[in-house]
């Protein structure tokens, strides 16, 4: 009798290093932050020392970095806000592309829209 070797399929959603909230399998605003970082930057030492400050960069800078470690400075506004000012970045502005977005394995894509779509 031969065993059935086959390993099981990995979920393309959630990395091996992601954080997930206690709520259930699917992350909440703040693991979803958490688990965009640490796709932008690869590892726990790259996120706490991101260069994309929107204070020392030439640009914008990222509207997540406030959130990257868990925790906001007071004033740097919700996560909600931070989310729906990054898919608008990511999409060039257009909110109809964010709209559209079929980029299902990004984390934060279950609030693109400014809350968490079903």
């Amino acid at each position: 009798m031969a065993l059935d070797t086959a390993q099981p399929a990995q979920s393309l959603k959630t990395p091996k290093n992601a954080h997930v909230s206690g709520r259930g399998s699917k992350p909440g605003h703040k693991a979803a932050i958490r688990n965009k970082c640490l796709e932008c930057q690869e590892n726990k030492a790259d996120v706490r020392n991101c260069p994309f400050n929107p204070k020392n960069c030439i640009s914008d800078g990222c509207p997540l970095w406030p959130f990257r470690l868990g925790r906001a400075p007071r004033g740097s506004g919700s996560r909600t806000k931070a989310i729906r000012a990054y898919c608008l970045w990511c999409a060039n502005g257009q909110t109809a592309m964010v709209r559209e977005c079929d980029t299902t394995a990004c984390p934060l894509h279950s609030f693109r829209m400014g809350r968490r779509l079903k």
